[in-house]
């Protein structure tokens, strides 16, 4: 970098600098009155499940929202199931259970003679054969009349239904990928325009606000709209923009390369490493025994902008551990905090650090490698939890 870039990159932060102080001072007036940045989705820091039971609860014209069926005709509609809008469904749940092989569909909409079934990924990945699982049971118990939507943050396709195959079902209606960026959001918009209780309203308004942010963006539009204004401000900071862009990946790499060797060095002065092996991936760290065959690691991984913990499966089984998550609920001292998913036999959220989270890991890094170490380090000495490991590992 030659001393003119220098200069020139010092003078693009510190115009920035000025232009957001200014913004954030005026933003701590307004919020005494406004609360701009109030969501109570940013409160209750939903996860996949807790996203599935909003959705599902609009779309039940029973829910306590009170507008009836009106939420679920705008999602008919909008799915191209039109026919379907004088129908009253049977019921509609969560989390329902099949069986042959076992798994649970995220969101069912039953009208008895035709099913629409949603599965929520809206972070994580399907498991092997998971759609492909779904869409045989659906097919055999509605006997071929149900929709299968695979709803993604960008429309995405799912890879566990074989590539004719899903281009077959996608041409017959039975296959519908939507995206929360648009379907979801636009669905929820039209909601909000159409509910009639203030109360409700509230609610989807914040829903429309929260879905922009859910890849883990900054959150505070207005300070983006700052950035992305002095970027495009002259050629100069177009161009500052870009090469610090093309930074990025590199400085993330090397913030969480040096935190997890730090983290291991820390791991090592408290486990018995005679029983123990390290596992490092591209986003995760985290330790196990030789005797789980790397299908399972206590550890930690960045994700969405924000550290989770916990037990970690490396291959998607069709059920989890039974007993688990409560063994480890039951030992932590983090009251009833704690939850699983596709991927994670248990995890929970180390803190809410927003974008700020590898800053943090940079120049509080002490600190925060402590907190790590002393959580993983807490659930490998939970021995119910480790039996149940051992014993499934051993069994399956």
């Amino acid at each position: 970098m030659t001393p003119s870039d220098d200069t020139n990159l010092h003078n693009f932060y510190s115009v920035l600098k000025k232009k957001l102080e200014v913004h954030r001072q005026t933003k701590r007036h307004l919020d005494r009155f406004l609360s701009t940045e109030f969501n109570v989705f940013k409160w209750i820091d939903p996860n996949e499940n807790c996203l599935s039971h909003n959705i599902a609860n609009l779309l039940n014209p029973a829910c306590s929202h009170g507008q009836q069926r009106v939420f679920l005709d705008a999602f008919l509609r909008r799915i191209g199931k039109d026919n379907l809008c004088d129908k009253q469904p049977l019921q509609v749940t969560t989390e329902y259970p099949i069986e042959n092989p076992k798994g649970r569909i995220d969101v069912l909409v039953d009208f008895g003679a035709f099913v629409i079934a949603i599965e929520n990924k809206p972070w994580t990945k399907e498991g092997p054969k998971q759609l492909k699982k779904y869409s045989d049971y659906l097919s055999k118990q509605y006997n071929d009349q149900f929709c299968l939507i695979y709803l993604t943050l960008s429309r995405n396709e799912p890879n566990s239904i074989l590539p004719d195959e899903r281009k077959h079902l996608m041409k017959q209606g039975k296959l519908l990928c939507i995206s929360y960026y648009t379907d979801i959001l636009e669905w929820v918009r039209e909601c909000c325009q159409l509910c009639e209780s203030d109360k409700v309203r509230w609610f989807l308004r914040d829903f429309t606000n929260y879905i922009p942010t859910m890849e883990g963006s900054m959150s505070n539009s207005s300070e983006r709209k700052i950035i992305i204004e002095h970027a495009l401000e002259n050629k100069e900071n177009l161009e500052n923009t870009v090469e610090v862009h093309r930074a990025y990946d590199d400085v993330y790499k090397r913030i969480l390369g040096d935190f997890c060797e730090d983290l291991q060095i820390c791991l090592k002065e408290h486990l018995d490493m005679s029983q123990w092996e390290f596992i490092r991936e591209k986003d995760s760290f985290g330790f196990a025994k030789s005797t789980w065959d790397k299908k399972y690691k206590i550890g930690m991984q960045l994700y969405n902008e924000t550290i989770l913990l916990g037990v970690y499966r490396n291959e998607q089984n069709g059920e989890l551990i039974r007993g688990l998550v409560q063994a480890i609920k039951d030992q932590m001292n983090r009251g009833q905090q704690g939850t699983n998913n596709n991927w994670w036999e248990y995890y929970f959220k180390l803190e809410p650090f927003g974008s700020k989270v590898l800053v943090e890991m940079q120049f509080n890094r002490n600190a925060i490698k402590k907190q790590v170490c002393k959580e993983l380090v807490n659930i490998s000495k939970i021995s119910r939890a480790m039996n149940l490991i051992d014993e499934h590992v051993r069994v399956s």
